[in-house]
């Protein structure tokens, strides 16, 4: 059940990173995969993940994805729902990116993600998304 209320975090912490604004770069433009979670002390790798869903890996790692397009906008893909609402934008500073979308609401949040290679890490308070490139 604590592994469910976990995932369950960071998936909404995952929607706050799509609702979540300004350019981008080309060369971290790319659609990114699910790799593992964390929060707090707790990390799920991706089998462990596809374990808990039933599901297999590869169904497990295209169940979250980040897109970052090249003219600065960026779409979140949760369990292959792509109904246009998950959207906004990113800005590129070294390798350090900020995401930045409109809540239901019109309030605005933003995401801080690092990129080392093909490897972006997402973070926001002690949750923490480790995505590769595809």
């Amino acid at each position: 059940m604590k592994k469910r209320s976990f995932i369950l975090s960071v998936i909404m912490t995952m929607v706050m990173f799509c609702l979540v604004a300004c350019g981008g770069g080309k060369d971290f433009a790319g659609t990114y995969a699910l790799e593992s979670m964390k929060s707090g002390d707790q990390t799920i790798t991706i089998g462990q993940y596809a374990e808990m869903m039933g599901v297999s890996e590869d169904e497990a790692k295209n169940s979250m994805k980040l897109e970052l397009k090249s003219d600065g906008t960026c779409v979140i893909n949760i369990f292959g729902e792509d109904n246009g609402s998950n959207t906004g934008s990113w800005k590129a500073d070294g390798n350090k990116i900020t995401i930045t979308g409109k809540n239901a609401d019109g309030s605005e949040d933003s995401a801080e993600a690092t990129i080392d290679g093909d490897t972006l890490t997402l973070k926001m308070g002690d949750e923490e998304m480790v995505m590769k490139k595809q």
